[in-house]
């Protein structure tokens, strides 16, 4: 360990150590849903994130787990403008992303980076709250809080994941190509339909086309929702696209880099903590 001194420090100031009934590690707890024992277990890895961000020669980037911790610290604002950063030696910024491929990559390599620089200084990082970065980017940063007193909470079929990957994947494709696959899906798609049973009946172009959808309705069932299943789902992740990719988080769920002239350097999420004293 570069500065064990710093990380005594770090460890000894400890969120719980706010008076109140209802102490830091509950809270968090409550607010994740997780056991106490894990939300305390949340708290430590949050600590050793803060102590990285000090000896890192860059960004840091904390795991979603480790991020939750950190948004309610935060709002301990006596404590975390306090002991806290007089721990840490300087401060420790939390700021939005600005968003964008570029943006992505960046807090991608630093999140990649974190995990060395941790397995260097603590040894290798607990899987359960720092996973690798294909879930830290992928699953991961998809949390909303729920009051569970209003509402149940059921986990979702485990082929919905699939489709998740496979949205993954037609968004990583380039627009030229998708288009070009959207365009053959819904020709072959709809030629099927169309001619699968020859000529539908009727005068007039619309009567043989509600005659040609009604018998796929009430005699293909499946197979017509299954169609338009496949149709809507390439249609959704095509023009999904373009604003998950401008819009997208990245970093530590919602953050960036700042630079407090107070510290002499830079601070911050993702990382930008101060690395000297």
């Amino acid at each position: 360990m570069q500065k064990p001194e710093l990380w005594t420090k770090i460890r000894s100031c400890h969120p719980d150590d706010v008076d109140a009934a209802f102490p830091f590690s509950a809270r968090l707890a409550r607010d994740n849903g997780w056991s106490l024992a894990y939300a305390q277990k949340v708290i430590v890895e949050y600590q050793k994130f803060a102590y990285l961000s000090r000896v890192s020669p860059g960004i840091v980037t904390p795991s979603d787990e480790v991020d939750q911790a950190w948004h309610l610290h935060l709002t301990y604002t006596r404590h975390y403008w306090g002991p806290f950063k007089e721990a840490l030696g300087g401060p420790l910024h939390h700021m939005p992303t600005k968003g964008g491929v570029e943006q992505n990559t960046r807090f991608l390599n630093a999140y990649r980076e974190t995990l060395d620089l941790y397995a260097a200084e603590f040894g290798a990082p607990p899987a359960d709250i720092w996973p690798p970065e294909e879930v830290r980017f992928g699953r991961a940063p998809h949390f909303a809080r729920v009051n569970t007193q209003d509402f149940w909470m059921v986990r979702k079929p485990a082929i919905l994941r699939a489709f998740v990957q496979i949205d993954l994947g037609i968004r990583s494709v380039p627009s030229s190509i998708s288009k070009s696959l959207v365009a053959a899906s819904a020709l072959l798609l709809g030629t099927g339909l169309a001619f699968a049973h020859g000529s539908p009946a009727g005068d007039t172009l619309i009567d043989q086309f509600r005659n040609m959808v009604w018998h796929w309705l009430t005699q293909h069932t499946f197979a017509f929702l299954f169609v338009l299943l496949v149709i809507g789902f390439v249609l959704y992740a095509f023009f999904h696209k373009g604003s998950r990719r401008s819009g997208s988080n990245s970093g530590c769920s919602t953050s960036s880099c700042g630079s407090d002239s107070d510290s002499g350097g830079s601070s911050g999420c993702s990382g930008c903590g101060g690395g000297g004293d």
